[in-house]
C-alpha cells in the first residue's frame, strides 16, 4: 500500500467517524453510578418517560457557574412535569451539598462516582437534551445562555416532544 493510499484510507475513516459521532450521540448517563445529594443511588427508572436537560459541570469551572442563573430560569419555567433538569459532577458529595445550599434552584444535582470521561465528556460544561424516550436530540459544549429566547424555544420544543432542530 502506498503512503497516499494509507493517508486517503485514514482520512476517509476519520471523516466517517466524525460524521457518525456528530449525528445523535448515545449517552448512558447511568453507567456513571450516580447518587443524589443524600447519597442514594439514582437509576434510569427515576427519569423514565420525561424529557431531560443534563449538564456536566464543576463548581470550580467559571463557564459552568456562569450558566447557573440561566439554568435556574429555564428550570423555573419548564421544570417539574415538563422537563427534568439534572446537573452531574464528579466533585465530592459534601462540596455539591454546599453548592446546593448556596445556590438554591429546582434542579436535581447528582454526584458521579465514576469519571465522566467514560462517556466522552472531556470539556465542561457539556449539556445534553434528551427526548422523553431517552434519545439525545441536542448537545452543546461550553457556555450557553439557557434562558435566551432561542434556547427556551429549543427546550420547549423538546419538552413538548416536537424538536425544532439544533441550535449552535
Amino acid at each position: 500500500m502506498t503512503n497516499l493510499t494509507r493517508i486517503l484510507c485514514l482520512a476517509f475513516l476519520w471523516i466517517f467517524f466524525a460524521a457518525s459521532c456528530k449525528n445523535k450521540p448515545k449517552v448512558d448517563f447511568f453507567q456513571l453510578d450516580l447518587q443524589n445529594l443524600e447519597g442514594v443511588r439514582v437509576s434510569q427508572e427515576d427519569f423514565k418517560g420525561k424529557p431531560m436537560f443534563v449538564t456536566f459541570f464543576a463548581t470550580w469551572c467559571p463557564p459552568c457557574m456562569q450558566e447557573v442563573p440561566s439554568i435556574r430560569k429555564a428550570s423555573a419555567e419548564l421544570g417539574g412535569d415538563q422537563m427534568e433538569f439534572v446537573m452531574i459532577s464528579e466533585e465530592k458529595l459534601s462540596k455539591l451539598q454546599r453548592f446546593q445550599s448556596r445556590t438554591p434552584m429546582d434542579v436535581t444535582i447528582l454526584h458521579s462516582e465514576r469519571n465522566i470521561k467514560m462517556l466522552g465528556v472531556f470539556t465542561i460544561p457539556q449539556t445534553y437534551l434528551l427526548s422523553a424516550d431517552g434519545e439525545v436530540v441536542y448537545s452543546h459544549t461550553g457556555f450557553k445562555d439557557w434562558s435566551s429566547p432561542e434556547s427556551m424555544a429549543l427546550l420547549k420544543s423538546i419538552a413538548n416532544s416536537n424538536p425544532v432542530g439544533e441550535l449552535n
